[in-house]
């Protein structure tokens, strides 16, 4: 029936879903090397680098941290942000086994 143009919108809703996964692993990493001096914030790319990063992944995760506190200063809302991301990656996947 009309499967025909929602197969292909599903794939892109599950590869934006993987690069945003992707995306806050990243950001993680760049968090922790700028957290522990290896990289240098002051330089200007790299704070642009920093930025853009926390812009894509910010949003979602202040909504994250609304809920659950942190943890002897451990935050733990990237781990749920990839948690809930994988479960609606899931969920596409499955519409489209479904729908095929």
């Amino acid at each position: 029936m009309n499967h025909i143009l929602l197969l292909p919108l599903l794939d892109l809703i599950d590869g934006l879903l993987g690069f945003y996964q992707l995306e806050i692993i990243i950001a993680v990493v760049i968090n922790l090397l700028a957290a522990f001096n290896i990289l240098n914030t002051y330089n200007r790319g790299v704070f642009v680098l920093i930025n853009t990063i926390n812009r894509f992944t910010d949003p979602v995760l202040y909504q994250i941290r609304r809920f659950i506190p942190t943890f002897g200063g451990i935050d733990f809302s990237p781990v749920i942000a990839i948690f809930l991301v994988q479960v609606l990656r899931n969920i596409v996947r499955t519409l489209e086994i479904y729908l095929s």
